[in-house]
């Protein structure tokens, strides 16, 4: 006798047996049949959740659609990068850094109505202005700075604004990948 036979002729011989086997099949069935309803209501939530702004019901077209959005972002974050890149390059041009030293340029003026302005870019490039105020008259001098050094002589105050400034000879953001 085969296997099934056997199984049959035992099943003939105790109905019960055969009614405990079906019940627990049945029993295994509806486990089954709850887990794949919970988990068809997950995938139309999904669905219904990827659909909830479009007009249509083909996901095809739903994910076309984010699919072109995505490369719209990226093309767009390309730019950004791109413009942050040339402001970046723009404001190492860009006055960074101010120094200011009032001083009594002479000694029968007090009140330290005189001074000597440092402006430097991030490449300590810039210029520096001194203003002598006398009883008699006021002058207004400007020297060019590059890499932090005058280019032309440069007084004590106008030394003293260019280190208050920060300037150091080297580009600043230099100086700050080698503090990290």
């Amino acid at each position: 006798m085969n296997f099934w036979q056997q199984i049959s002729s035992t099943l003939d011989r105790e109905p019960g047996a055969a009614l405990a086997i079906l019940a627990v099949a049945a029993a295994l069935m509806a486990l089954l049949l709850l887990y794949l309803l919970g988990s068809v209501v997950m995938l139309r939530r999904r669905y219904s959740f990827l659909l909830r702004h479009e007009d249509t019901q083909d996901l095809g077209v739903v994910f076309a659609a984010l699919q072109r959005k995505v490369e719209a972002m990226e093309e767009d974050l390309k730019q950004l990068r791109d413009d942050v890149a040339a402001l970046r390059k723009q404001a190492d041009r860009c006055i960074q850094r101010v120094g200011l030293v009032r001083f009594d340029a002479f000694e029968d003026v007090g009140g330290e109505q005189s001074y000597a302005l440092a402006l430097l870019d991030a490449h300590d490039n810039g210029v520096v202005l001194s203003s002598l105020y006398s009883r008699s008259d006021s002058r207004t001098y400007a020297k060019g700075l590059r890499a932090g050094r005058g280019t032309h002589n440069l007084s004590d105050e106008e030394l003293r604004a260019i280190r208050e400034a920060g300037a150091s000879g080297e580009p600043r953001r230099a100086r700050e990948e080698h503090s990290i």
